[in-house]
């Protein structure tokens, strides 16, 4: 009998030490996902402090935050849409196109979208697109430098384009 109440105490132990290990893992995967959010939310406000104040061509960029819609950064008639595809991962995307939610004054439809793969990588640090390198938030060559530039290149583009049209 004595074996038996022994393996049941094992069980219970173990049992109780799962949990507790399920509950940590799960406290740190909320921990972890609260970081993610920050971080994206302060990415979007590096992008948006980037671009204050700045024109291009003429036309001076614009942030515009719609809590129907993604956070995007506008220039003229296009964005840079912030969309978030799994913040357990840290996968997000920056869509360029179309201003969301004016999908019906494009006379022949809304520009084909680009997308910018963004990854979270931990503090401070982002892969964008294909890079193998791991850029900051803000400061010189940042992550926001590049979603602004490759924007930029987006719109030129676009531009080029309709003109040839």
């Amino acid at each position: 009998m004595m074996k038996f109440d022994e393996f049941l105490r094992s069980r219970e132990h173990e049992e109780k030490k799962r949990s507790e290990q399920e509950a940590t893992a799960a406290a740190e995967q909320q921990l972890v996902a609260q970081q993610v959010t920050k971080a994206w939310r302060d990415l979007q406000d590096a992008v948006k402090a980037t671009a204050d104040g700045k024109e291009y061509k003429g036309v001076a960029f614009k942030w515009r935050a719609d809590k129907n819609l993604p956070p995007c950064l506008v220039l003229h008639n296009l964005a840079a849409s912030f969309i978030e595809q799994s913040r357990a991962a840290g996968a997000f995307t920056v869509q360029f196109g179309g201003i969301p939610g004016n999908e019906a004054y494009w006379k022949f439809g809304p520009p084909e979208s680009e997308y910018l793969d963004v990854q979270y990588l931990g503090p401070d640090r982002w892969r964008i697109g294909f890079s193998s390198s791991a850029l900051r938030t803000t400061g010189d060559d940042s992550a926001a430098h590049e979603i602004c530039a490759a924007f930029v290149r987006y719109y030129d583009n676009f531009q080029r384009n309709r003109r040839g049209n």
